[in-house]
Formats: C-alpha cells, sequence, structure tokens
C-alpha cells in the first residue's frame, strides 16, 4: 500500500468531480438531449448480489460524444451516480459496489457506432 500516492488519487478525484460536478449533481437540464434519446435504463437491482441493473440500447445512441463531449461526461456521470444511489436503502448499502450492464446491440445501425463515446465512457471508469 501507499497512502502518499492513495491520497494524492483522492484529492485529484475530488478536484475533477468538483469541476465537472459543481452542485454535487447532473441536473437533468444540463443532459437533455442525452435522456431524450432513452438509450439507457436502471432497472433496479438484481435478484442474486443487489447490484443496479443498466441496459443500454446501442440503436438509440443518436447524439454523438463527438458533438458535445462535456454533455456526454456528465450524461454518464449522472447514469452512475444514480446507479450507485440506488444500490442503498434505508442510508445502507445493500449491493457490494458493482454495477450490472447489458447492451441491446439488436439493429444498431452504422450510425450508432460512436467511438469517441467508447473511449469517453472508458476514461471515467479509469
Amino acid at each position: 500500500m501507499n497512502p502518499e500516492k492513495a491520497a494524492k488519487l483522492y484529492v485529484e478525484s475530488r478536484k475533477w468531480r468538483e469541476e465537472l460536478v459543481p452542485l454535487g449533481y447532473i441536473p437533468e437540464s444540463e443532459i437533455a438531449d442525452a435522456l431524450g434519446d432513452k438509450k439507457i435504463y436502471l432497472q433496479g437491482l438484481t435478484k442474486i448480489g443487489q447490484q443496479p441493473f443498466v441496459v443500454g440500447k446501442a440503436n438509440r445512441h443518436l447524439t454523438s460524444a463527438s458533438k458535445d463531449p462535456l454533455q456526454f461526461k456528465k450524461f454518464i456521470i449522472y447514469l452512475f451516480d444514480k446507479a450507485i444511489a440506488s444500490s442503498f436503502k434505508d442510508g445502507k448499502e445493500i449491493g457490494n459496489e458493482k454495477i450490472v450492464a447489458a447492451v441491446d446491440l439488436k439493429s444498431i445501425p452504422y450510425k450508432s457506432i460512436d467511438a469517441r463515446a467508447f473511449t469517453i465512457s472508458f476514461q471515467l471508469l479509469k
């Protein structure tokens, strides 16, 4: 373990969060276009393990992350915030800090394949 490195990374993550989410949450008005696509749904918790379960419909990804990468980042943060918040009940965590996701790739058109969206999503998971 390296406490100095951990402290540095924690401070960096807090600064990053404060810059991107100054209110402490992402207002739906800031990501209205991404929400309007109805491409990702929070389905509740899994029966086994009680993790948040997210379903994504890739064929509905029409708002390109290349057009507005900041809005897409905020959308992903909003999604994770909602999923994580759903894993708490009466102020206590009921999951085990995992999120289960399923992506429906049926009938995905070429215009819905967005390399920038994949890049942004995986950078945020890092």
